[in-house]
């Protein structure tokens, strides 16, 4: 008990309240699900509307306006967040509360998580960093992740607050980091949705920073990439450029849709969609959306879109 001798009732206090609220919180850690790194869905091409929506980063006004004044989705609708669908704007709560964990809309939302959705995840689970060897990192199905301790800014921490470990704990159920949905009768479309990119190879067996970080892969090493440019580093979509299905063991006609990259914007391309617009940046926030045309007997790609300028 020397420890206490010359310390006041209240910094006592203060003490066992802190110790008190470290063991709570290892206990609230322990209950944090695991997060499913793919998530998969079968495509009824008769009826099925699969939309991908860019970055919002809680833009809510102009995300209710792109669905209801654009897409206008029924029952048969399936709307995928393809992350980053908080931070940054000013309503992350409404997107997380009135879209993602909303069961009374009239169609189904699905999500995957971006960069940003992570570090606030990383920022509820260590509210207070004891040291490296007390860091929680963020347990997916087939790996763990831990964003850069560096990018995790006092906006993740602020949201983390706000949002709350029932929020976020639910967020991380729904969510994934890929979801693929399969069309297997006609020429086996794959719709695969992600936040920042995945390489032809990893398809099957993705990881974590690929799929949430990656925009640059060294040419001469996939394993390697990064977010920011890096010697022999490419654009990833490039590798989908002239895709060999061949050496990549790739079926049918894959479609890979993401966000994360605004600074390139709208980028359309045959096996890559990227749909960041830069919405936040007052740019305009937009969707693709994939639907069986009876007649035509292939998939209509339509682009759907809105202005964010909040000035």
């Amino acid at each position: 008990m020397a420890f206490f001798k010359g310390l006041t009732a209240f910094s006592v206090a203060l003490f066992f309240m802190f110790v008190t609220f470290v063991l709570w919180h290892e206990k609230e850690y322990t209950n944090f699900p695991i997060i499913e790194t793919i998530k998969y869905s079968t495509i009824d091409r008769f009826h099925d509307r699969i939309v991908f929506v860019g970055d919002i980063h809680g833009m809510y006004d102009q995300y209710r306006e792109l669905i209801e004044d654009k897409v206008k989705p029924d029952a048969n609708t399936t709307v995928v967040l393809l992350g980053d669908f908080i931070s940054k704007g000013p309503d992350s709560n409404l997107i997380v509360n009135e879209v993602i964990l909303n069961d009374n809309i009239d169609y189904r939302v699905e999500c995957v998580l971006g960069n940003n959705e992570l570090r606030t995840i990383y920022a509820l689970l260590n509210p207070l960093t004891l040291g490296k060897h007390n860091i929680k990192s963020i347990q997916f199905t087939t790996d763990s992740f831990l964003p850069d301790k560096d990018t995790v800014n006092k906006r993740h921490k602020q949201l983390a607050k706000e949002l709350g470990w029932s929020s976020l704990t639910k967020v991380a159920f729904k969510c994934s980091a890929m979801w693929q949905f399969h069309d297997n009768e006609k020429d086996k479309l794959t719709l695969v949705g992600v936040h920042a990119g995945v390489l032809p190879e990893h398809l099957p067996n993705p990881m974590i920073e690929e799929l949430t970080e990656m925009k640059y892969v060294d040419i001469n090493d996939h394993t390697r990439t990064s977010k920011k440019k890096i010697d022999h580093g490419i654009k990833w979509y490039k590798l989908w450029n002239h895709l060999n299905k061949e050496k990549y063991q790739i079926g049918g006609n894959v479609n890979v849709l993401y966000g994360h990259d605004s600074k390139k914007g709208l980028n359309i391309r045959r096996y890559t969609k990227g749909l960041d617009s830069g919405c936040v940046n007052g740019k305009s926030l937009t969707a693709l959306e994939y639907v069986w045309n009876r007649k035509t007997k292939v998939y209509d790609n339509i682009l759907h879109s809105v202005p964010c300028d909040r000035s």
